[in-house]
């Protein structure tokens, strides 16, 4: 008995969510489906299922050529989660389908992984209210702080560092040198910066991220800019021009997913090497995650998903912590 009311009170000390996680493990057999699905990374889910077992004194899950199979301890929790995550679902479900969602995004993430899940959530729960708002990292993390915005999707960065403030790690933007089709260079295998010098290219303005990584790698192939340059802010404007015309562009490889699976657009493959750039969904760290944003991180991070380029988890430059508070 008195080890029954010491397990007890130790799970009094753990959220109903840290209790779910252990269901969900349980649902998908892998630590990595299971974080995608809960909207967490999978480093974090395990943090957290082993401060559970560490609190509890139990082994919850073991390894196995199956996957994560549940120990039989933890089989005789199963039950019980269960029952809890019933009664969650229908509070959450009394209010959620008629919710209201709040989010902000940056011009890239909008055009790619926001509007696609955005489309799954309202198929899911068409009554859903959505607010939708467009804008740099800094003016839309202010409007998170201020509670009129639920989560925003941009750049991580350390320009706007603050406590209150959690950002898990979404996607990498990895930029591509591409071509329509029937250009002369979408059909050569070995490429050198120096033999795209005389053709013109559609490139963002000086100083924003995409050019400033243009501009080093000719710096560093010691070479000069091309000879013509059209200085575009506008992404929708450069993917019309370079399909139309023997011209080269920089473009996002998610911004540009469906040309290049199309075969509209081809990348260009050489030895220049753009660093990726990591998008984050950003949460205030105290504002409670309704079932229904939950819902959207879900989608979010399946759009995500499905439109990863070739560039491998592991080739990818290292970034402090992809879930991590922006202390």
């Amino acid at each position: 008995m008195e080890e029954d009311t010491g397990v007890r009170a130790a799970l009094r000390r753990r959220s109903i969510a840290d209790l779910l996680k252990v269901l969900e493990v349980v649902r998908h057999r892998s630590l990595n489906k299971a974080a995608s699905a809960l909207g967490v990374s999978q480093p974090a889910l395990s943090k957290s299922i082993h401060r559970l077992e560490t609190l509890l004194g139990v082994q919850l899950f073991e390894r196995t050529p199956l996957g994560v199979v549940p120990t039989a301890q933890c089989q005789m929790m199963i039950t019980h989660l269960q029952a809890i995550d019933a009664e969650v679902q229908i509070v959450f479900s009394r209010g959620a389908r008629s919710g209201k969602i709040a989010i902000g995004c940056s011009p890239l993430a909008a055009e790619t992984v926001v509007a696609r899940a955005l489309g799954l959530l309202l198929a899911a729960r068409p009554a859903t209210q959505i607010v939708v708002r467009e804008g740099r990292r800094a003016a839309l993390t202010a409007d998170l702080r201020g509670g009129q915005l639920d989560l925003v999707v941009a750049p991580m960065t350390n320009d706007d560092i603050s406590p209150d403030l959690v950002e898990e790690e979404l996607f990498y933007d990895e930029m591509r040198i591409v071509v329509r089709a029937e250009h002369p260079l979408a059909s050569r295998k070995t490429l050198r910066l120096r033999d795209l010098l005389d053709y013109r290219w559609l490139i963002p303005p000086e100083g924003t991220f995409v050019r400033r990584q243009i501009d080093r790698e000719f710096q560093n192939a010691r070479l000069g800019l091309p000879r013509i340059i059209d200085a575009i802010n506008s992404t929708p404007v450069i993917k019309h021009l370079v399909q139309s015309q023997d011209c080269l562009a920089v473009l996002s490889a998610k911004s540009a997913y469906q040309e290049l699976k199309e075969g509209r657009l081809v990348a260009l493959d050489g030895a220049w090497k753009f660093i990726p750039r990591p998008f984050a969904v950003i949460r205030r760290v105290s504002a409670p995650r309704s079932s229904a944003i939950h819902l959207l991180i879900r989608f979010l991070k399946k759009v995500a998903s499905e439109m990863e380029g070739p560039l491998a988890r592991g080739e990818r430059l290292a970034v402090p912590g992809s879930s991590r508070s922006t202390r």
